[in-house]
């Protein structure tokens, strides 16, 4: 119930429409197109990629006045021949401004022509060299060459063998550098219409973040899939990248990033967030944190923040209880008694503030 409320705050409205903006390219390579980027076997099967956008247009030549030969749907699969043009073309689709070449594609029933490289998607299709052409260059359009080559280090600093809790730990500490950036840069190329365009050219590179629109702050969003970054950690050495992983699991039980971990509870009648301990949910919670605080590093600077937000939560005046007082003096107290080290002096004070806090009348 809470993550789905908050997921539809998050998508806003359902319209979809396409608009396509571009100008011809004025240095006399409009009808050139490079040789095949690569040079497959006769008898080795095409590469293929996904239409990402309804009614995207294959074209005889790679002009948007080209005559048209199809109409092609979202999630048809095309085959790619290995061909694309020398010039890349602004236009704008799902609202993101793509600066891409024309591709050409080929159809099921045979038929070969271009489309535009935006109306493609990548995803869950094999990697060839005219996808990786593609994602490079979006990469570079999009998030400009310096923070491009960051991101993709990152990607290449995720597939050396050698991971442990270390390197798991610096990687995440990248990716929470790199996130507000490129969330700087996506949302100088884009204006919001209603429906996303395919983010897995940046996905890809970019694991284990997905993009959102957020509808309060008008701007897309990066969050992380916990899922993936499960995943992630079980190819790492150790056992602390997995602890870490498996807090975010309990915070984020969907596996999805979002504002409102476990502990806040959305009400979506009365559009209300309520702090919730269930039984044994906060001592346990507090016990992971001091264990990968006392671990250190990335580990610790994790623990302190999730720790402090916590806190934060539970003394948020606008935050009424779930539970009856009896329950939270009894979960209260039981924090108290825990020799916990992530725990200051001061935390220990904000905890008798909260017992305080559950003199109020029942609220469930």
């Amino acid at each position: 119930m809470k993550f789905g409320f908050y997921l539809l705050l998050l998508l806003g409205g359902s319209s979809f429409f396409i608009s396509c903006k571009g100008e011809e390219p004025s240095n006399g390579q409009e009808h050139t197109a490079e040789q095949a980027l690569s040079d497959p076997s006769p008898d080795a099967p095409l590469p293929t990629a996904l239409v990402a956008v309804d009614y995207l247009r294959l074209r005889e030549e790679p002009r948007l006045d080209a005559a048209e030969m199809a109409s092609l749907r979202v999630g048809q699969q095309v085959r790619l021949s290995g061909e694309i043009t020398g010039f890349q073309q602004p236009v704008s689709m799902r609202g993101l401004a793509y600066e891409d070449p024309w591709v050409r594609v080929q159809t099921a029933d045979g038929r070969t022509g271009w489309v535009y490289g935006g109306g493609l998607s990548f995803r869950h299709q094999p990697r060839s060299a005219v996808s990786q052409s593609l994602i490079d260059g979006r990469l570079k359009h999009f998030l400009g060459s310096e923070l491009a080559q960051k991101v993709e280090q990152y990607a290449l600093d995720w597939k050396k063998p050698d991971c442990n809790e270390l390197s798991f730990a610096e990687r995440l500490k990248k990716s929470l550098e790199l996130r507000p950036q490129i969330e700087e840069e996506l949302n100088k190329h884009y204006r919001y219409v209603g429906q996303l365009p395919d983010f897995n050219w940046l996905t890809a590179s970019f694991p284990p973040f997905f993009v959102l629109y957020d509808q309060p702050s008008q701007r897309l969003r990066l969050y992380r899939d916990f899922q993936v970054l499960k995943r992630m950690a079980s190819r790492c050495s150790g056992a602390l990248d997995d602890e870490l992983v498996q807090l975010y699991l309990a915070l984020f039980p969907d596996s999805l990033e979002h504002q409102n971990p476990s502990y806040l509870l959305v009400d979506t009648e009365k559009q209300q967030i309520w702090f919730s301990m269930e039984e044994g949910q906060a001592p346990a919670l507090l016990q992971r944190l001091s264990k990968l605080y006392q671990a250190g590093g990335v580990y610790k600077e994790r623990a302190l923040y999730w720790k402090d937000r916590w806190l934060r939560d539970l003394l948020n005046p606008d935050y009424p209880f779930w539970q009856d007082a009896e329950s939270l003096h009894s979960e209260i107290n039981a924090i108290l008694e825990q020799n916990l080290p992530i725990l200051s002096n001061e935390d220990r004070e904000q905890l008798k503030q909260a017992l305080q806090k559950t003199d109020e009348p029942l609220l469930h």
